[in-house]
C-alpha cells in the first residue's frame, strides 16, 4: 500500500452540508477499495453553493485529522472559492488541480496558491492532447515538438514540469 498514491475526488453530487454523510461516502469509498486510508481527497468542483462547499470541505479536514486521509485538495478552485476557505480560518487545501497549459495560465489563481503554498496540478490532459485542443496554438506546439522528437503531449508535460506544477500524464 505505501508504493501506491490513491486519491478520490467528491463530485458535485457527494458535496454536503451535512458533514457526517460527506464522510460517510469517503469511508465508503475508503472501503470499497480495501486500502485504510486515501493519500488525498479532492472536491471535484466549486460549482455547488457556498455553504455545500464550506462543510464538505470542512468534513474532509476531519477525516484528514483522523487519518482517513492524507492530504485534501481542490479542484478547478477560482479566487472566489479559495478566499472562502482562506476566510474562513480553514486550513487551506494541499494542491488545486486546474487546466493548466501555456495557453490557459490562470496567473492570478496560481499567484494566490504559490504565496500560501498550496502546491498546483495539471488537469485535462485529454483535452491538451486531443483534437479538441486550442487550435490557434498547436502549430506552436507541434513545431516546437517535431524540432525535438517529442509529442505535443509530451512538451507540454515538461512545461508543467518547468513551471513547478505537479503533472500526472
Amino acid at each position: 500500500r505505501e508504493g501506491l498514491f490513491i486519491s478520490h475526488k467528491v463530485s458535485n453530487e457527494e458535496q454536503s452540508v451535512h458533514r457526517a454523510d460527506v464522510r460517510r461516502a469517503v469511508k465508503a469509498q475508503i472501503a470499497a477499495l480495501g486500502c485504510g486510508y486515501l493519500d488525498m481527497v479532492s472536491i471535484h468542483s466549486p460549482l455547488t453553493d457556498k455553504s455545500r462547499r464550506h462543510e464538505t470541505y470542512a468534513a474532509l479536514l476531519e477525516l484528514r485529522d483522523a487519518g482517513f486521509v492524507k492530504s485534501v485538495g481542490v479542484c478547478n478552485y477560482g479566487l472566489g472559492p479559495l478566499n472562502e476557505i482562506f476566510d474562513s480560518g480553514l486550513d487551506l487545501p494541499s494542491v488545486n488541480q486546474l487546466e493548466l497549459s501555456p495557453f490557459n495560465t490562470h496567473a492570478d489563481i496560481v499567484a494566490w496558491c504559490k504565496s500560501r503554498g498550496i502546491s498546483l496540478s495539471c488537469g485535462a490532459w485529454s483535452k491538451l492532447s486531443g483534437v479538441d485542443g486550442p487550435a490557434d496554438q498547436w502549430a506552436i506546439v507541434a513545431d516546437m515538438a517535431m524540432k525535438k522528437g517529442m509529442t505535443k503531449a509530451q512538451i507540454l508535460a515538461r512545461w508543467s514540469l518547468q513551471k513547478g506544477y505537479v503533472c500526472v500524464p
